[in-house]
């Protein structure tokens, strides 16, 4: 059987030291590279961003003086007179068509209402206690205007009236009846008893319009 002495001493026996000369070389070294890394790294980030921020720095330059431009045009622009003449003759035309719309609207409302068929129911009802001054008649309204020499008048001519063909579906809104000579303040003063003589009366239906005419 054979025996192994170990006869070296704990002093003798190799041991490893870490803070050595090549050790803290290596150690600077690989600190060193991880040092110029993050630099690398940091400086590319820094360097994409520079970039970007003078291309977009460079478009809205671009985009100032387009602007600028634009602008420089529209003030020192200069109205075209053909389109100013083109404009004033549709302008003209138009006018002229809506001339011609309203005298079509008016012959159509006068063949709808004819004159002579108005006529023809004033001469049915006529009676010598009244007579007309004045009348309008359209689609929108009817004002009849006339003197009578007796209240009781004007009721029994409109009931005639209502029976011709004119004006067989008119209703009057209003009716008005006033003395055609008015009295001066001295002499209803002196005469309590109203004059004789004859009374306007005005007859409205309907509400009258600016645009269209009627029959007068």
């Amino acid at each position: 059987m054979k025996t192994r002495i170990n006869l070296y001493r704990d002093e003798f026996k190799p041991q490893f030291v870490w803070l050595s000369v090549t050790n803290t070389l290596l150690l600077s070294v690989v600190v060193l590279f991880v040092l110029l890394g993050i630099y690398y790294v940091s400086w590319s980030a820094m360097d994409a961003r520079q970039t970007s921020l003078s291309e977009l720095q460079a478009s809205i330059k671009e985009r100032q003086n387009t602007l600028d431009e634009l602008t420089l045009q529209l003030s020192q622009r200069q109205k075209n007179p053909l389109l100013l003449r083109e404009l004033e003759q549709r302008q003209f035309v138009l006018a002229n068509v809506s001339r011609l719309a309203e005298k079509l609207d008016l012959l159509e409302e006068t063949q709808r209402y004819p004159f002579s068929t108005a006529f023809e129911s004033f001469s049915q009802a006529n009676r010598d206690d009244l007579w007309l001054s004045s009348f309008y008649l359209s689609s929108e309204a009817q004002i009849i205007e006339g003197n009578i020499t007796n209240a009781e008048a004007l009721p029994a001519w409109l009931q005639t009236l209502g029976k011709t063909s004119y004006f067989a579906n008119s209703n009057f809104d209003s009716a008005s009846i006033s003395t055609t000579s008015p009295v001066s303040a001295a002499g209803a003063q002196q005469h309590s008893a109203p004059t004789s003589g004859p009374l306007k009366f005005v007859l409205k239906n309907g509400q009258l319009t600016e645009h269209k005419g009627g029959q007068k």
